[in-house]
């Protein structure tokens, strides 16, 4: 075991802060005079406690006799660990891979370790997939051994699969990412909670409207701040939905195109700030941006969701583009929240986090009245019915968050007077969901649907 928070190291013949080509097998050290051998000693802190298969005689004896492991990932085995060989075998073997100029001559007695890129490569991929992740270990770790193939000794070493899970960048805490990581909508996500921290920019207050995250992530920075254990999915959210919000109808074009080009400067900002920041930060990404504006706005936006009387405008949705690679960052919407404001919002939340959201009394009511306005209401809110609408997967993401919500709400609801009652609401329409009764969550929904058009009036 190797306790979270432990910092390891890796010599790297590069710049700590390059972008890494490959994270599925990943090799460290717990001595940073051993990886000062390969290059740059390059730090990495745990973030939980690691479990490690130990790579011995007898356990690799154990693997090659056992049934989990393909015949040639048995034979890879032996050849690199030399368990259950000879040295004579190994250099006829690895010959072909390496040349004899790399070998020793007369090679007798034992197996010995003989360790490769490319060998170590392609046996620690299967073995990682038919065996180590299979049994829930992190990796492995195989102490220093005598080895004629490395000037009478190999160094012993920590093997981690999909390091990017496991581990994270010592002296500035970000994620150790390869090219294929930062692809993740994931690694996106925190990178941009990561810069969103140290730069404030969304934070900040404007005339033209109220700013905050809505939907998923919204609920789920909330949670989180809250310490919370977060269902998947819920946690799976990834890309960042930012309202714009007025509190009263657009009245002119000319207001409307303002407060338009107006969202798009200030999410241009922190865009433009957030790619430079993953150059600066990962060097070789050439990370650019792309806005994409999703229809031209209109002073009559049809009506979203019924009981909160929300409606939107338009829509930029800003992607980050790494090479051929697209990846949604985040959906600003101009929209009409009647009765916005800055007391909407969690100070506290939203210090902690650099995104601004709303207190957890106004995401209760916008998500509960998706939820509900999915069984009572024909329009788009329908495609999120959990139970029967075309995205229904996204219902029951509405479904998990209002669960989770009503929880905390139920555990302070001295806090939450005045929404307990749409809270216990809430949970029977959970009820009849839960159990796929149809009609009997239609007539929750309404009466759930009633008493949010008292609270937003």
């Amino acid at each position: 075991m190797v306790p979270s928070g432990t910092v390891l190291y890796k010599g790297l013949p590069v710049s700590c802060d390059v972008l890494l080509k490959d994270l599925r097998a990943f090799y460290l050290t717990d001595r940073p005079e051993q990886a000062r051998q390969y290059g740059h000693v390059c730090s990495y802190r745990t973030k939980k406690t690691l479990r490690l298969f130990n790579m011995t005689h007898d356990n690799i004896r154990m693997l090659l006799r056992g049934p989990d492991l393909d015949f040639r990932t048995k034979r890879r085995l032996q050849l690199a660990f030399g368990t259950n060989t000879t040295l004579s075998v190994q250099v006829q073997k690895l010959a072909k891979h390496v040349g004899t100029a790399n070998l020793p001559k007369a090679a007798k007695g034992r197996g010995e370790r003989a360790s490769w890129t490319e060998l170590n490569r392609i046996l620690d991929m299967y073995f990682a997939r038919e065996f180590l992740i299979k049994y829930g270990y992190d990796g492995y770790y195989a102490a220093s051994k005598r080895s004629v193939f490395h000037e009478g000794h190999f160094n012993s070493e920590i093997m981690l699969t999909n390091a990017y899970q496991k581990i994270e960048r010592a002296h500035d805490r970000l994620p150790v990412a390869s090219r294929r990581v930062l692809l993740f909508p994931q690694t996106i996500a925190r990178l941009f909670l990561e810069y969103s921290k140290r730069h404030r920019g969304l934070l900040k207050t404007s005339k033209e409207f109220t700013i905050f995250c809505t939907g998923g992530q919204a609920v789920n920075l909330l949670l989180r701040g809250l310490k919370r254990k977060i269902p998947k999915l819920i946690r799976g959210t990834s890309d960042f939905d930012m309202s714009f919000a007025v509190s009263k109808p657009i009245q002119t074009i000319g207001a409307l195109r303002r407060k338009a080009e107006a969202m798009r400067k200030f999410m241009l900002a922190h865009v433009t700030g957030f790619v430079a920041f993953i150059n600066r930060n990962y060097k070789g990404a050439k990370a650019t941006f792309r806005l994409n504006r999703l229809g031209k706005g209109s002073l009559a936006p049809r009506l979203q969701v019924p009981a909160t009387k929300r409606r939107t405008y338009l829509v930029h949705n800003w992607q980050i583009v790494i090479g051929k690679q697209v990846v949604d960052l985040a959906d600003a919407a101009l929209a009409l929240y009647p009765g916005a404001s800055r007391a909407w919002l969690s100070k506290r939340f939203s210090r902690e986090t650099g995104v601004p959201i709303q207190q957890l009394k106004y995401q209760f009511i916008d998500t509960l009245a998706i939820l509900s306005g999915s069984f009572v209401h024909k329009g788009v809110v329908s495609q999120r019915n959990p139970l029967t609408g075309k995205k229904i997967e996204k219902g029951q993401k509405n479904a998990a968050r209002v669960n989770q919500m009503s929880r905390v709400i139920a555990s302070h609801a001295k806090d939450y007077k005045n929404i307990v009652p749409a809270t216990l609401k809430a949970r029977a329409l959970l009820n009849k969901i839960r159990t796929g009764h149809l009609p009997g969550a239609e007539a929750r929904a309404r009466s759930a649907n009633k008493i949010l058009k008292k609270l937003v009036q």
